[in-house]
């Protein structure tokens, strides 16, 4: 889960209204929260969305889940 979605999550909204807080389309909010940032544009959103660095929004929304072995 990224950062965007366990924000979502925690604040108890929809994708809907997610969107709106960010001045974004639903059906764009949704792949950032399900697949991951797409662009530069996505990066700004959530950062000032959530008031973090964009340099640690990238890097939290690009990590990658380990394999439990």
């Amino acid at each position: 889960m990224n950062i965007l979605e366990k924000y979502r999550k925690d604040n108890g909204l929809t994708y809907a209204e997610l969107a709106e807080r960010m001045g974004q389309k639903p059906c764009r909010v949704w792949k950032w929260c399900k697949k991951g940032i797409s662009c530069p544009t996505s990066i700004i959103s959530i950062s000032e969305l959530l008031k973090l660095e964009k340099s640690t929004v990238f890097e939290k929304m690009t990590e990658r889940k380990e394999k439990n072995e």
